[in-house]
């Protein structure tokens, strides 16, 4: 089926049927989010997680040149006037997000950004900025690809991360998102000593993250700032008094940071799955005016909640972003 949909997107978009399209009214929001953009180097690799990396450098050039050409690119203040003002709604409205804070995001997308005058949220863990971490899926890709182990035991289960390390570290991602946040605290350290790996160093570590100084530049460029909780722990393993900490928390820490307020946050992981019932109410008491989910699909204007903006991965290819963008529901 993927490969039936990514032939399907490069026929609509080199026979220009999105031309037409386009003309047609479009009561919609889309909010394409991207975590990671790729060098151009064919030998790239990483030893952190591959499944965060999206399109490569010319690639997202091409996505921007498109979006700017042939949508409406709406910044967090336009969207704050439509939704809680009253402003008219724009046709054909597209929001560009970023998360987690890494170094990509500053040194290969915010020239670009820059270069076409295109708003974009970034959206930051400050924990991880703040001390200088890896988010857990890094922290867990980065264990097994090291490891120089054919196979591990953990926690009475066999697995052969030579043959399969993606399907072990799909596994132990899966374990952070979805057990209560207590049982998963020792869980990296377990991991550590059952791979025989130590844990990512400084200069990994700076290598892979943006510096307070690098948010503060983005801010100063007109690009808004908003928290992805403190610690990217994920909220629905959290009780209601801990998301709030890791919300206000969060909050505080970045407005003191760039000197601006703080209006918009993004759910860690951010299904619907990984937050609760309590999550949008708790995000509303600790200020917050936009919520922001993920991999939850395009928004109709007239349905929005605030506190619960869908948004979508941002595909590695600008024929697959353009049958996103149009067919939703057949390409998200």
């Amino acid at each position: 089926m993927k490969g039936k949909k990514q032939a399907l997107s490069r026929l609509m978009y080199v026979s220009g049927l999105w031309v037409f399209l386009n003309y047609l009214s479009r009561g919609n929001l889309a909010v394409f989010n991207y975590h990671r953009i790729r060098p151009d180097s064919l030998e790239f690799r990483t030893a952190f997680d591959d499944a965060v990396f999206g399109p490569n450098r010319s690639e997202f050039k091409r996505q921007l040149i498109w979006l700017k050409r042939n949508t409406h690119l709406v910044t967090e203040a336009e969207l704050l006037e439509v939704l809680y003002e009253g402003k008219a709604m724009p046709r054909n409205a597209v929001l560009i997000t970023f998360d987690d804070g890494y170094r990509d995001n500053f040194d290969l997308a915010f020239p670009l950004l820059k270069e076409l005058n295109i708003p974009a949220i970034f959206f930051i863990p400050t924990l991880l900025i703040d001390e200088r971490q890896l988010g857990w899926w890094d922290t867990i890709a980065y264990l097994v690809k090291k490891s120089k182990k054919s196979s591990i035991r953990f926690r009475g289960r066999n697995f052969d991360i030579e043959s399969h390390p993606r399907e072990a570290i799909r596994f132990f991602q899966e374990i952070m998102k979805s057990e209560k946040a207590g049982s998963t605290e020792c869980m990296l350290e377990e991991l550590s000593q059952v791979c025989e790996v130590e844990m990512p160093g400084i200069e990994e570590i700076n290598s892979e993250l943006m510096t307070w100084d690098n948010l503060r530049e983005l801010a100063s460029h007109g690009m808004a700032l908003g928290t992805h909780t403190h610690s990217h722990r994920v909220l629905s393993t959290l009780e209601p008094n801990e998301q709030k900490e890791e919300m206000i928390k969060s909050k505080r820490i970045l407005e003191e940071t760039i000197g601006k307020k703080v209006n918009s946050i993004a759910y860690p992981v951010g299904n619907y799955a990984h937050i609760d019932l309590h999550t949008h109410k708790v995000a509303k008491e600790c200020g917050f005016r936009l919520g922001f989910s993920f991999n939850t699909g395009i928004n109709r204007w007239e349905k929005i909640t605030p506190l619960d903006i869908r948004r979508t991965s941002a595909p590695n290819t600008l024929h697959r972003l353009v049958a996103t963008y149009f067919f939703p529901k057949i390409f998200t």
